[in-house]
């Protein structure tokens, strides 16, 4: 009896071994970028970068997303995603040099390092997934992208070096750049949205004054924003009005959204609304 119990605890105790030696199953997130690399030098893959922070709310979303079947868990079996603590090691010097300024900043590269595209914030799998499977079928080099614009500009390579600008916290820059995108647009009002929030992350970083703020949020609105942009820009000018000290300035947008929330039934939009 005793043996037989020796036998089945030593064969345990190998099996965990094991196990807590296996590689990771194919399609699940590293956590080393230099396990990164190897894996896309060895795939042919890019690898996406997802700096994320411990306490952040929509990198656990991402997470979670990334983890439900669907479009996006179809379009990162594509890549080799990569998750990073940007608050710490490795992953903290890394955000430094990639200039990450919100949580999550995503960072699609080559296997040898040379940045493709680049994306900051996550507001749902759809929309991600929609814009990592275009920038997939099209995956050169940022500096790449940057010689093509300059000698052929096109909307989609204006709004793609914006998103990348507006990452690295180059706010001015990126406003141009949509602004260029919109005259590239046949659709009315667009990257109205896009300027706005662009510039109301300027103001924060006391680069950007509130009346321009103000002027790209009246701009986004008048282009035919949804209910709940609206809202979201009146929340934002509020803020906006406090750090200026002009609460005056927040009150044709807490107007305008009241007016165009009228009727509402969803939950979270009466929230917002109320």
């Amino acid at each position: 009896m005793i043996r037989k119990t020796l036998k089945r605890g030593v064969a345990l105790a190998l099996t965990l071994a094991a196990i807590s030696a296996a590689p990771a199953l194919a399609g699940d997130p590293l956590h080393s970028f230099e396990e990164a690399k190897a894996a896309a030098a060895k795939s042919g893959q890019p690898i996406l970068i997802d700096f994320y922070a411990v306490w952040c709310g929509p990198c656990k979303v991402f997470t979670k997303a990334s983890e439900a079947e669907g479009n996006l868990k179809s379009v990162l079996d594509n890549v080799v995603l990569v998750k990073l603590d940007a608050e710490k090691d490795k992953g903290l010097e890394l955000a430094k040099e990639q200039k990450g300024v919100g949580y999550p900043t995503f960072v699609l590269m080559k296997s040898e390092g040379q940045t493709i595209d680049r994306w900051i914030g996550f507001t749902g799998g759809d929309e991600f997934a929609g814009s990592l499977k275009a920038t997939l079928a099209d995956p050169v080099p940022l500096s790449e992208r940057e010689a093509r614009f300059a000698a052929t500009p096109t909307e989609t390579d204006a709004s793609g070096l914006a998103r990348v600008r507006n990452s690295r916290g180059e706010y001015a820059e990126a406003v141009g750049l949509y602004r260029k995108a919109a005259e590239l647009s046949s659709r009315n009002g667009a990257y109205a949205m896009e300027i706005f929030w662009a510039q109301s992350s300027g103001q924060r970083e006391g680069a950007v004054s509130a009346e321009d703020v103000a002027t790209a949020g009246t701009a986004a609105i008048e282009s035919g924003a949804s209910v709940d942009d609206v809202l979201a820009i009146s929340s934002v000018m509020t803020g906006v009005s406090r750090r200026a000290e002009k609460p005056e300035m927040a009150v044709p947008f807490l107007t305008a959204a009241v007016k165009a929330s009228e009727g509402a039934t969803d939950e979270g939009t009466l929230r917002s609304r109320k």
